[in-house]
């Protein structure tokens, strides 16, 4: 074989393996694993449609919501934008396993199911957090508090390295965001009496899911702040009088510094690109 020949192989053969390692990391870059929010991209539900009388029953939420209630058409889209959060925090929940499908109607009697058992537990003389018996509008502001609280949690559970990853950038940027609170101690003023009272970190999940009221005055007041509740009729006065805190380190409070950059910075995103993708439709014929 001539040397020409030979020189013409040695070229063909380094371009070949030039061209495959060029070619395998083209294909290394481009083949990302998908990660956990990139579930979520194409997820569609069932077309759902609001009827006049749902949507009558939101826009009274709605209303109180927004200060120009005369603005009809602001009421409109304010309103059809709160049921489509409503029904795709549903669609994702159902989508974790942790709800079923959002149905006006089966929330209605899961609200009377509700208010039995909190009259037998009244009947027995056991303790429970709340109102004796719900008004709809308050109910599904409970649901849905709940909903976000075990949507979040299943989040936290399947947490990928790509999402871990995004929380500990979240915390090394915000670090004031991220304190724990090891213990709050209150005072609750009830027709007239005063009384003292301590809630402890692992005492304050169970608190955030009966009431979520009294929680949210407790989580996010300051030392000194007072409040007011309404507890099945009855005013409540409160005021928080000290707050024991301990920052957050990943390598022992993963979960809670996912939870904390899950509800602040990707909930909200989240509901909006779903929804985005499953809109409701209106029936406003009946």
């Amino acid at each position: 074989m001539s040397k020409k020949n030979i020189g013409i192989i040695v070229v063909i053969s380094i371009s070949l393996v030039t061209l495959y390692f060029i070619s395998f990391s083209d294909i290394s870059t481009n083949a990302k694993e998908d990660t956990l929010m990139d579930e979520f991209e194409n997820l569609k539900g069932e077309s759902i449609v609001i009827e006049e009388d749902e949507f009558d029953f939101y826009s009274q939420i709605v209303r109180k919501k927004i200060n120009d209630h005369s603005d009809e058409e602001k009421v409109k889209k304010e309103t059809k934008k709160y049921i489509q959060d409503v029904y795709t925090q549903y669609l994702i929940a159902n989508y974790l396993d942790v709800s079923s499908p959002y149905s006006f109607e089966k929330l209605k009697i899961d609200m009377e199911q509700e208010n039995n058992q909190r009259k037998i537990k009244q009947e027995k003389g056991e303790k429970f957090y709340g109102v004796v018996e719900f008004e709809l509008e308050d109910y599904i502001q409970y649901t849905l508090s709940n909903l976000q609280l075990d949507i979040v949690d299943a989040l936290i559970q399947r947490a990928d390295e790509s999402l871990v990853k995004e929380a500990e950038e979240y915390l090394e940027a915000n670090p004031e965001q991220f304190t724990t609170i090891e213990a709050i101690e209150y005072e609750i003023n009830r027709e007239g009496t005063s009384e003292k009272k301590t809630i402890t970190r692992p005492e304050m999940s169970t608190l955030e899911k009966v009431d979520s009221a009294l929680f949210h005055e407790l989580f996010y007041g300051e030392e000194g702040a007072e409040f007011e509740l309404d507890d099945n009729g009855e005013s409540i006065e409160g005021k928080i009088l000290t707050k024991t805190t301990d920052e957050y380190h990943m390598e022992d409070s993963k979960n809670q510094i996912l939870k904390v950059y899950i509800t602040r910075d990707i909930y909200d995103e989240l509901i909006k690109k779903i929804g985005k993708h499953n809109p409701i439709k209106l029936d406003m014929s009946s």
